[in-house]
């Protein structure tokens, strides 16, 4: 991502954005790739940011919080530097439509 922040600075800001949030795990691959688990542990979310498969942030959280997550995530992605590109649910259909380019 030219222009962005470092991985870890994008990571530091959506954990500040999410907080409070305890570690889960992740990797260092080969290449520089990245992921890093953790939880937004009021919430019970689980996230994971990562440049491994491409630069994403996957969440998982209970049902009928679509608008608590999204409420949370766009504005820490923006401040991350970043933007929305797709949202998608597991089985890969669109999820939150309307957000793709934003953010």
């Amino acid at each position: 991502m030219e222009g962005a922040p470092p991985y870890e600075e994008r990571l530091r800001i959506l954990r500040q954005r999410l907080a409070p949030t305890s570690a889960r795990g992740g990797f260092n691959g080969a290449g520089g790739d990245r992921q890093d688990h953790f939880a937004a542990t009021d919430d019970e979310w689980r996230l994971m940011y990562e440049t491994a498969y491409g630069h994403q942030i996957r969440v998982a959280y209970p049902p009928g919080q679509d608008t608590r997550v999204r409420d949370a995530l766009l504005p820490a992605i923006g401040a991350m530097g970043c933007r929305v590109m797709d949202v998608r649910q597991v089985h890969g259909t669109a999820h939150w439509p309307g957000l793709e380019g934003t953010a």
